[in-house]
């Protein structure tokens, strides 16, 4: 069984069942090495989001999933790939769409991205925390959600299953236990 398959879908986090504006799914499963990742921001939250990663050795630009007009936010949020990967997503989601965004590295938090405003985030309706902890080591397999023409609906992501047991040579840290004289 090949890595790309042994994959576990989790999420999304948002709404993906609109009544008026029917959302758009996006599938980057198997698409693990990103780079960067491009967030707008507008009224309605996270307008956009759009993704590069690396794919046969090059850099490769996902489209943009969500509003494609001008926003009053952008962010590029550069990786230092190969050597810090996604550990984490977390944000706040309401009946309508993703309202911020952060995202974990194992090296850092870039974020929140979107509305920020505890004044504003006060009228939201029927707001929503997620968090997805991926764990420390580098098992993210690439992100999904929906989207619509106003803004980014919901995300998930892949998370890679472990395929080699640990070392059995590899030692189990012992806890330090200090005595004072």
């Amino acid at each position: 069984m090949n890595s790309e398959t042994r994959m576990i879908k989790v999420g999304p986090a948002g709404r993906y069942n609109h009544y008026y504006n029917s959302p758009q799914p996006f599938d980057l499963k198997g698409h693990k090495e990103i780079s960067q990742i491009f967030v707008s921001g507008g009224d309605n939250g996270i307008a956009s989001i759009q993704f590069q990663y690396v794919a046969n050795g090059k850099y490769e630009l996902s489209g943009q999933y969500g509003f494609a007009g001008n926003t009053n936010q952008f962010h590029t949020i550069e990786l230092n790939h190969p050597a810090e990967y996604i550990t984490g997503v977390d944000g706040l989601y309401t009946d309508d769409y993703i309202k911020t965004i952060t995202f974990t590295t194992n090296i850092q938090k870039y974020g929140p991205f979107g509305i920020t405003n505890a004044n504003l985030q006060r009228n939201f309706h029927n707001p929503r925390l997620f968090t997805y902890n991926l764990g420390k080591s580098s098992q993210f397999g690439g992100f999904h959600g929906t989207y619509t023409s106003n803004a980014l609906s919901s995300i998930g992501f892949y998370l890679s299953v472990k395929t080699t047991p640990p070392n059995s040579a590899s030692k189990i840290p012992k806890k330090e236990t200090h005595v004072t004289a």
